[in-house]
């Protein structure tokens, strides 16, 4: 899972920090671009538009 919203916001704090926590998924703190696969992106509707145009 590749979150990228702050984990001070609702969104990034659920679905980036807690629900892959419960699950059991891996989690890491990262600065720069991840060394392995992302299987999955989240995100909101201003991210997407901005990874469209730019």
């Amino acid at each position: 899972i590749l979150h990228i919203l702050p984990l001070h916001h609702i969104h990034g704090l659920i679905n980036g920090l807690l629900t892959p926590h419960f699950i059991g998924a891996k989690e890491y703190l990262i600065h720069s671009g991840p060394e392995q696969q992302v299987t999955v992106f989240t995100g909101v509707p201003t991210v997407y538009a901005k990874l469209i145009y730019d």
